[in-house]
């Protein structure tokens, strides 16, 4: 059994609700991952079964949150996590990838078109880039969510709460929904 078929058979007994062309753009993307590390550094987790839990998997845990249709931008997202994920099972999503490294948005790009998944990404510092005006759903990792509430427009506005320092949250271990780099509320519209 290859690598990558390994780390799809766990994702299929973690996920088991994948489409076929879901698990074929997993298998694609944990391919494309494991290739660009080598030489680029994406991620210390490679191994097969790690990759499909805590990327893969631990990715998937928002997409039941968000609302059709919902702008979103994943902060730090390194190897594009949990945005490219979340686009796989949600291509409904206008979703916005921020990194402060090059080489993670060469990677991001080359992925979403391996892949055939449509994002933009920005090469930003996340203390440069601002509350992003298009966008409404942030994940910066480390945050915890304190509040879900169903809005009479028909958004989701999370109010967050900051559990750790912008540098800490690069650190963490753990994923959340979280708040805009301002530790404000935030809504997904």
């Amino acid at each position: 059994m290859t690598d990558r078929d390994r780390c799809m058979a766990r994702l299929a007994a973690l996920y088991p609700a994948l489409t076929e062309e879901q698990a074929d753009r997993f298998g694609r993307y944990y391919t494309l991952l494991v290739e660009w590390n080598r030489t680029r550094n994406l991620t210390a987790i490679t191994e097969p079964e790690a990759v499909a839990e805590k990327h893969f998997f631990d990715s998937l845990a928002a997409a039941p949150l968000l609302p059709a249709a919902a702008r979103c931008i994943d902060v730090g997202t390194g190897a594009g996590f949990p945005g490219i994920p979340l686009l796989i099972v949600r291509p409904d999503l206008a979703m916005t990838l921020l990194d402060a490294l090059q080489k993670r948005i060469d990677f991001l790009q080359a992925a979403l078109e391996a892949l055939g998944l449509a994002a933009q990404c920005l090469h930003l510092r996340a203390e440069d880039a601002g509350p992003a005006p298009d966008t409404g759903g942030l994940w910066p990792r480390g945050v915890r969510v304190l509040q879900r509430r169903e809005d009479v427009a028909g958004g989701v506005t999370l109010r967050c709460r900051a559990a750790l320092s912008l540098n800490d949250i690069r650190k963490a271990r753990f994923r959340a929904l979280s708040l805009s780099i301002n530790r404000a509320a935030l809504s997904i519209k």
